[in-house]
């Protein structure tokens, strides 16, 4: 149920105003090597960054990775899914690599990036409890 709802995150999580993300994936259909996520993600009021991601690897119902990609930052995130007693328990790992000019503001990126990815976690985590 947690890869499933990973797989095709765009249709399940948060609204574009309370989670300050707009996705798109192409090619529409089951989730893929090579599928393709088109976010774009809300900086400020009126002012949106596009991020786009491809999936690198896929392992159902284990492991959904991804590299993405913007104007300011590279990285790669991948979700790992491991079953328990009590139901799963889901890890984020997620590298980002800022463009060469970023590199000073480093933590003040980092600071302001953490609380959106505990969001997006939660945001997961409540289409989850509400879908189950």
């Amino acid at each position: 149920m947690v890869f499933a709802l990973l797989a095709d995150v765009q249709d399940h999580v948060g609204a574009p105003a309370r989670s300050g993300v707009r996705t798109g994936k192409s090619p529409s259909g089951p989730t893929t090597e090579g599928t393709r996520w088109h976010e774009r993600v809300r900086l400020a009021p009126g002012w949106w960054m596009p991020v786009d991601s491809v999936v690198t690897a896929i392992e159902d119902p284990d492991l959904l990775a991804m590299d993405f990609r913007s104007a300011w930052f590279t990285g790669h995130v991948d979700y790992r899914i491991e079953s328990t007693p009590q139901g799963c328990l889901l890890r984020q790992h997620v590298v980002l690599r800022s463009r060469r000019l970023l590199r000073p503001w480093s933590a003040r990126v980092d600071a302001r990036l953490r609380p959106r990815l505990l969001d997006r976690l939660a945001d997961i985590r409540d289409a989850i409890e509400r879908s189950g």
